[in-house]
């Protein structure tokens, strides 16, 4: 776990617990918990929306490009109409 180890984390309770007190602690590690739950909330979020707005790219340049050869086809049908009447 991001590379702490069961002593290192001993340590940052040990100096959590005298810097807030054993009263606080339990309040202070519900909000903790609570913004850690929101942060992983607004993660997923921001993941999903950009998953959602490759898609959609996704989506739009292949219908660009399936547009893009129609009209070169018919330019290519076009151009060798002419060259038939012409020749």
């Amino acid at each position: 776990m991001f590379g702490i180890g069961i002593f290192e984390l001993i340590i940052i309770f040990i100096i959590i617990l005298l810097i807030v007190g054993p009263k606080k602690l339990p309040e202070i590690a519900h909000k903790i918990t609570k913004a850690l739950n929101e942060l992983k909330k607004i993660n997923n979020k921001l993941k999903s929306t950009i998953l959602n707005y490759e898609k959609s790219d996704i989506k739009k340049n292949y219908y660009l490009k399936k547009l893009l050869n129609i009209n070169n086809n018919k330019k290519d049908n076009n151009n060798k109409k002419d060259n038939d009447n012409n020749g």
